[in-house]
């Protein structure tokens, strides 16, 4: 597992990262975003490409954006870029299948994939933003929906 903050994200290209990091050597293809300081989850990901890629299209950066259109960021990009500088510290971490892995170094009874490891970190987590496979009602806290109110949390 590696972990970077949104500020990371936010300041460096993915070459850096990848150098400063070591992280695209490794086949991380999960991503979970997180407010480490309260515990809060905000979102749990996939990619079945290099993950900091998506991460950047989530920001409206990358070049083959999926379901929109490049330069625009979908809702987890407008959810970080709307409580900027304080999402700066939100923390991004980035795992392989093997570190979500349920039974580790045991064969499972079936092929264990990306969905299924999206699903369990989703069902174990709770992301306040994930849509699909979130079967369960959680609503983002107040003082995240108004940027405003963020202070108030005296972090």
């Amino acid at each position: 597992m590696w972990q970077l903050t949104v500020g990371d994200l936010l300041d460096e290209n993915i070459e850096s990262i990848c150098n400063n990091e070591n992280i695209c050597d490794n086949p991380c293809t999960l991503y979970v975003v997180t407010d480490h300081l309260s515990d809060l989850t905000f979102y749990v990901g996939k990619s079945t490409r290099q993950v900091l890629v998506r991460l950047y299209e989530h920001l409206g950066r990358g070049q083959n954006w999926v379901g929109g259109f490049p330069g625009y960021p979908d809702h987890l990009g407008r959810f970080i870029l709307r409580r900027l500088p304080w999402a700066r510290d939100w923390l991004i971490w980035l795992l392989t299948l093997e570190d979500v892995m349920p039974i580790p170094e045991k064969k499972l009874p079936y092929d264990w994939r990306v969905d299924d490891a999206e699903r369990l970190l989703i069902g174990k987590l709770r992301p306040c933003l994930n849509t699909v496979n979130a079967h369960y009602d959680i609503d983002v806290p107040m003082h995240y929906l108004d940027p405003a109110q963020y202070e108030v949390r005296g972090t």
